[in-house]
């Protein structure tokens, strides 16, 4: 009996045994809660798929053709590792030529393998992706995804589409895809990206790279290498996201350079795509002028993020630097109110952004926007804002360093586009900014600026080849000083003073023995005809401003504004209407001789040790 138990028993382990070599591919181990096998062909890849429970894991050996759509089903957690290279066949037949389609509720992980789109040229009709097309879960931990020649619309290299979907990319890279227009009606290939997030999907990049794509600007509109747009089409409410905490957006070039973020062409009007920046770098990525050249270019805005009327970018860290542009070439912001004619028609500007979705908004409470470039062909404002474009109400800058830009226009630094938009900032210095005219800050006849205290500002050590080192505003006719005026404080952030003088073409400060001190501090100043200025401030009124600051505004170059531009209006800080009388009484010992009392007593006012003014 013992025997024949024993017999029983190791025939029953060699069925066990046998039965995993015996499913398809073969198998390595049984892993905690999966089984591995490994995969040399394209029919062993689809059958461990289809007939896998739950989670397994797939290495992939050697380059396998692929010849028709792999599809992750509907709760099948599938994990492709290994060293092999997935590559599309001359022969592929699918009806849609994604290469691989994950299901809603599906799961899929690349560990390591590279995805190949073998420069085949391929089309979509509508909403795919070319390599993954993405309804569940999909996460790029390593492993190299490239070679993809697409056209379509809405169609991405990586398409996430969905409010079930999600892309979560921990390493590997997304290089050397092409978009461009392969469709042989001629139709343009538009609102795509490398990684397209659309209809309440979501993208988390942490670590890795997406880098050297292209996104054809010849035959190619509404563009980006990381596209990020709402549902648009239907009646749901679905937002989009894409979170960077780390990783790489490099060289790519797109109609939108790196990211855009909202809506290309017309708004949602009922949802918004948003973008949080809390790492990572975007860096040497261009955005170019695309089909409809001429006077009536397409895109060409935005080198390293473009925020787009239904959109919404919040930099908190991480570093958006060496992009290149028409204007913004760092961040070029546009809430679409007056490009999309809802000004025009009549509709008010809070109802634009409120009701109808459209905050075209930018919040930087940190990171650095460094080193973009601007470039001017001569078309509407290119050629302005080196670092940042404004035209949006929706747009503050608490922290954080714009720094090294370069716009061969207006506003190296910033630059604000038109009526109505108000760009808000606070706690800033702006410093050792350089340019033709208002080295510091320069503002064209529609230009309102004010420059408060409270969580103010504070301007010095800027400089002017021609006038006004510190400050530049130009004459505004009868009607213009009604609407449109310069409020300069006294003192700055921190609390220390300035003084501003004269320092026009023909008076420059440096070179007058008196120069003429502005008394209209403190106050709208309507003005009636140019003003160049420059600020002086002792070094402890600086020392303050630099220990109070929590954004800087330095070393930025333009022809006008190196600093900061304005067509538009800019806040900085809020003004304090609050006035503390203080009544000082020196009084003498009756025995104090007379002899040594003084004639002239001077009272000092410190802010932590330093002087900041006397009486």
């Amino acid at each position: 009996m013992k025997i024949m138990r024993l017999k029983i028993m190791i025939n029953l382990l060699l069925i066990t045994f046998l039965s995993l070599f015996l499913f398809v591919g073969n198998a390595l181990y049984a892993g905690e809660n999966k089984n591995i096998y490994e995969i040399t062909d394209f029919n062993s890849l689809i059958d461990n798929i289809n007939n896998s429970n739950g989670n397994v894991e797939l290495k992939i050996k050697g380059d396998i053709p692929i010849t028709e759509t792999i599809i992750i089903p509907k709760d099948k957690n599938i994990i492709l590792s290994g060293d092999g290279t997935l590559v599309r066949d001359n022969g592929f037949v699918s009806s849609e030529p994604t290469l691989i389609s994950i299901e809603k509720g599906g799961s899929l992980t690349i560990d390591g393998i590279t995805i190949d789109g073998n420069n085949i040229p391929v089309h979509f009709s509508h909403e795919k992706g070319s390599l993954v097309d993405c309804k569940g879960t999909f996460k790029l931990e390593k492993g190299k995804l490239y070679r993809s020649v697409s056209s379509g619309y809405w169609s991405s290299t990586i398409n996430i589409s969905g409010s079930d979907a999600e892309m979560i990319m921990n390493g590997g890279s997304i290089e050397n895809n092409t978009v461009a227009n392969t469709d042989i009606s001629g139709n343009a290939t538009q609102y795509c990206g490398i990684v397209g997030v659309y209809k309440g999907g979501r993208f988390e990049l942490n670590n890795g790279s997406i880098n050297d794509n292209i996104l054809d600007i010849n035959d190619t509109m509404n563009t980006a290498a990381v596209y990020v747009t709402p549902e648009f089409f239907g009646s749901s409410s679905a937002d989009s996201y894409f979170k960077m905490t780390g990783g790489e957006i490099l060289n790519n070039a797109a109609n939108f350079g790196a990211v855009l973020v909202g809506t290309a062409g017309q708004p949602s009007y009922k949802n918004e795509a948003h973008f949080t920046m809390d790492g990572g770098i975007i860096k040497g990525n261009k955005s170019v002028t695309a089909i409809g050249s001429g006077t009536n270019p397409a895109g060409g805005y935005g080198g390293g993020v473009m925020v787009n009327v239904s959109g919404n970018f919040t930099l908190n860290k991480g570093t958006i630097s060496n992009n290149t542009s028409r204007m913004g070439a760092g961040v070029c912001v546009n809430d679409g109110y007056v490009s999309h004619g809802a000004m025009d028609g009549g509709i008010d500007h809070n109802a634009w952004i409120n009701q109808f979705h459209c905050p075209g908004s930018f919040t930087m409470n940190g990171g650095t926007i460094e080193t973009n470039i601007s470039k001017n062909y001569i078309l509407g404002d290119d050629g302005c804002g080196g670092g940042v474009y404004v035209s949006s109400n929706k747009v503050v800058l608490n922290g954080g360093v714009i720094q090294n830009n370069k716009a061969e226009r207006q506003g190296g630094g910033i630059y604000v586009g038109s009526v109505p938009y108000l760009l808000k900032m606070n706690d800033v210095v702006i410093t050792e900014n350089n340019a033709d005219f208002g080295g510091g800050l320069w503002f064209c006849p529609t230009g309102t600026v004010e420059i408060a205290v409270k969580n103010g500002g504070a301007v010095f050590d800027n400089a002017a080849k021609t006038a006004g080192d510190d400050f530049m505003g130009e004459n505004k006719s009868e009607e213009e000083q009604k609407k449109y005026y310069a409020y300069l404080s006294s003192r700055m952030l921190g609390g220390g003073k300035t003084t501003w003088y004269e320092d026009s073409e023909n008076a420059r400060f440096k070179e007058t023995e008196n120069p003429i001190e502005m008394s209209e501090t403190n106050k709208n100043m309507p003005v009636k005809e140019n003003i160049y200025l420059h600020s002086k401030a002792s070094q402890g009124a600086k020392d303050l401003a630099n220990k109070e600051k929590k954004l800087i505004i330095k070393n930025n170059e333009a022809t006008k504004g190196g600093g900061v531009g304005s067509n538009g209006a800019i806040k900085i800080g809020q003004r304090d209407n609050d006035e503390l009388s203080l009544r000082v009484e020196k009084s003498f010992a009756d025995d104090y001789p007379d002899n040594l009392k003084p004639d002239i007593i001077k009272i000092y006012l410190t802010i932590d040790g330093v002087k900041v003014d006397h009486i």
